[in-house]
C-alpha cells in the first residue's frame, strides 16, 4: 500500500494525527537529515479528546542502547505511532 514512498508511518484505528504532523516530519527531515528512524512525541487521549497522559520527552538523538537501556528501567513508553521509518530499513529487516 506504500507503493513507491520513501517513508512508512504506522498508524491504528483509534490514532489522530495533528494537523501538522506531515509538514513537521517534512521539516525533522530537512533539519536532520541521514537518519533511518525519526520520533515524535505523542499524547493520550481519552474517548472526549482530553489528554490523560502527556509524553516523556525524547531526547534529539537516541543510540538503541540508550532507547533499550530506558525502555527496560521504564524511563520511556513508546508506541509504534510515535515513529516513522525509512521503508527500504524496514523492508530489510522484515520479517523481524
Amino acid at each position: 500500500m506504500t507503493g513507491d514512498e520513501e517513508w512508512i508511518w504506522l498508524f491504528s484505528d483509534d490514532d489522530i494525527m495533528g494537523r501538522t504532523c506531515v509538514e513537521d516530519f517534512y521539516g525533522a527531515l530537512e533539519k536532520s537529515p541521514g537518519y533511518d528512524l525519526y520520533h515524535f512525541n505523542v499524547a493520550q487521549i481519552n474517548e472526549n479528546n482530553s489528554i490523560i497522559e502527556k509524553p516523556v520527552l525524547f531526547p534529539p538523538v537516541l543510540s538503541h542502547t540508550q532507547f533499550i537501556m530506558s525502555r527496560l528501567n521504564g524511563s520511556f513508553h513508546s508506541f509504534v505511532v510515535e515513529y516513522i521509518f525509512n521503508k527500504s530499513v524496514f523492508i530489510a529487516k522484515w520479517p523481524f
